[in-house]
């Protein structure tokens, strides 16, 4: 079973900041994990991302987030249905907004999601299939959802 998630960071205290209150500590028992590392982050977005509800005042809770550090990015969403947002290093994450297939008003942390190339989606459903409930709705990006955690 899937009970954490390692992050690389520059600065570990910093991000394990953020996300606690970019979380509201809101995790389900997902535990946030970061390591130090001397290496920024690559350019490219990233495999894996966090989606965090929005709540009923969406707007409210990105201006939030912005507040906290996070800035806004676009890794060529268009026009979609949740605000993409990078954290304090530069790794994307998404606020759904009220409407979201399948998440309530009042969560925090509601999905990890992982980009997965077509050939590989077989094998990558397989193994996360066996250590969590998950799901691929469109453009081969796998949402995890673990018991309790998605809303």
């Amino acid at each position: 079973m899937l009970t954490g998630i390692v992050i690389d960071a520059l600065d570990v205290a910093r991000m394990d900041r953020f996300w606690s209150e970019a979380t509201r500590g809101r995790t389900d028992g997902l535990h946030l994990r970061f390591v130090p590392t001397a290496k920024p982050k690559t350019p490219y977005k990233n495999r894996l991302h966090l989606d965090l509800a929005g709540g009923p005042d969406w707007e409210a809770e990105v201006a939030r987030l912005l507040t906290l550090g996070a800035t806004r990015v676009d890794i060529g969403q268009g026009d979609v249905s949740w605000d993409v947002l990078a954290d304090p290093e530069g790794n994307e994450f998404c606020v759904l907004r009220p409407g979201h297939p399948g998440v309530r008003a009042d969560c925090g942390l509601v999905a990890i999601c992982l980009d997965v190339a077509e050939e590989d989606r077989y094998a990558q459903s397989a193994f996360w299939q066996s250590r969590a409930d998950l799901r691929i709705p469109c453009d081969g990006v796998m949402v995890l959802r673990l018991p309790g955690l998605f809303c």
